[in-house]
Parts: structure tokens; C-alpha cells; sequence
């Protein structure tokens, strides 16, 4: 069995995902530099009905070969995206065809009382173009979108042990640059060095400002869970 699976995975370089019309459709919010010189990839984002829904429903199989406990999403629910990381070459024209690399599919639902929760429900890079940084890109255009738009917060449905490491190596880097953390930063820096405190009171110097872990929420979306995981890490 796991001589036919990696037949498929490697018969991925020369799979024919490639459906202009998600391009076209949809919204390109984010170029990247690609390998090849004479090519560009970009995340376009589209909501998943039409040709964008067609493509999952092509990529169902690859998502239940190669992401453990998947299973597919309802995509005639309200409220499903993708955002598609494609590549397309330099020399081609406008109506050319493009290559899928991978993709997010996210679900919007509502928060009371007037704004929306964003769960990234499932994420998969192509194995030919995994180590590229592609997944690394969608999560961070995903973090863009969810400051930019009326988003409460944004959560991972069920992440793989690597995923989570990816989204908190991110948001370790969002917080570092955060100014509001940095009082709370110099706290605990402050505490460690004290050397006359017991471990217990050391323990609770660690714990951040109850303010803090919603003012990191108001503005960069990280629920309160990840924050205390990468508050901890830091």
C-alpha cells in the first residue's frame, strides 16, 4: 500500500491542476518571488462555489491521501474561501492556464454581535512544491486578511503537530514586533533575574497582563489560546 501511495504523490509533478478561471474569478491579494525566473506564483482569493469549487472537489482525494484524519468540507455551506497559491508564466498571456501549488480553505461564521470567526479548516501544499515557503505564505496573507476585515479571531480546526509549529514560529515573530507586548516582555525579563524569588512567584510573573491577551486578539486576531502557547515559547 505505501508503494501505491508514493506512485501517486510522485505522479503529482505532471498533474494538469490548472483552472484559469479561479484566477480570474477571484482576487489576487499577495505576489510572491518564485524559483523560476520566468515565472510569478500569487494567492488568489476566491469564494468556493463555481470553478473554485470545482477544483476542490478535484483535490478531495489529494486531501484525504496526504492530511491524516481529513475529511471533506460541505462547500455548499455559507460562508467557505480558498485561497489558491498559483503560478504562472511570465511569457504567457492573460488567459493562459495556471498552475496550482496549493491551498487554504477557510470558513467565515458569525461572532455576536457584529463581526466574523475565521477557522482555517484545511491546508495542503502540493508535494512537488513543499519546502518552498508556500504554506508559510498562505498563513501569513491569511493573518493580513483577518487584521484587515472585521475578523474576531482566527483558529486552526485540527492542526498537525507541524502546522502549529509554523503558525506559532509566525505569530512569535508578530509578537515580538507588537509594541503593547513589550512592557510584559521586559517584565518577565526583569523577573528571571531575580534570583531571590521562589519558583513560585517566578511562575506567576510569567502569566501576562489579563488586558493583554485581548488587546493581542483586538489587534492581530490571535485568540487567547495561541497567545498563552507563544507568550510560554517566548
Amino acid at each position: 500500500m505505501s508503494s501505491s501511495n508514493g506512485n501517486r504523490v510522485a505522479g503529482l509533478n505532471c498533474f494538469p491542476y490548472r483552472y484559469s478561471n479561479v484566477v480570474t474569478d477571484g482576487n489576487v491579494i499577495k505576489h510572491g518571488a518564485s524559483i523560476d525566473e520566468d515565472s510569478a506564483v500569487e494567492i488568489v482569493r476566491v469564494e468556493l462555489q463555481g470553478a473554485a469549487a470545482f477544483l476542490y472537489c478535484r483535490l478531495v482525494p489529494l486531501i484525504l491521501l496526504l492530511v491524516e484524519g481529513s475529511t471533506p468540507i460541505d462547500i455548499t455551506e455559507h460562508g467557505w474561501e480558498m485561497l489558491v497559491v498559483v503560478k504562472k508564466s511570465a511569457q504567457a498571456s492573460s488567459s493562459s492556464n495556471f498552475l496550482v501549488l496549493g491551498f487554504a480553505a477557510v470558513h467565515h461564521f458569525y461572532h455576536y454581535p457584529e463581526s466574523t470567526r475565521l477557522r482555517i479548516s484545511q491546508i495542503l501544499v502540493l508535494p512537488p512544491y513543499q519546502g518552498e515557503g508556500h504554506g508559510l505564505r498562505l498563513l501569513e496573507t491569511i493573518n493580513s486578511i483577518s487584521e484587515c476585515e472585521n475578523i474576531y479571531d482566527v483558529t486552526i480546526e485540527d492542526p498537525s503537530d507541524y502546522l502549529q509549529y509554523i503558525r506559532s514560529s509566525i505569530d512569535c515573530l508578530r509578537l515580538l514586533t507588537f509594541h503593547p507586548i513589550k512592557p510584559a516582555l521586559c517584565s518577565m525579563v526583569s523577573s528571571l533575574k531575580e534570583t531571590n524569588l521562589s519558583k513560585r512567584t517566578s511562575s506567576l510573573k510569567m502569566v501576562p497582563p489579563s488586558d493583554l491577551a485581548e488587546t493581542v486578539r483586538q489587534k492581530l486576531k490571535i485568540n487567547k489560546k495561541q497567545f498563552l502557547r507563544v507568550h510560554q515559547d517566548i
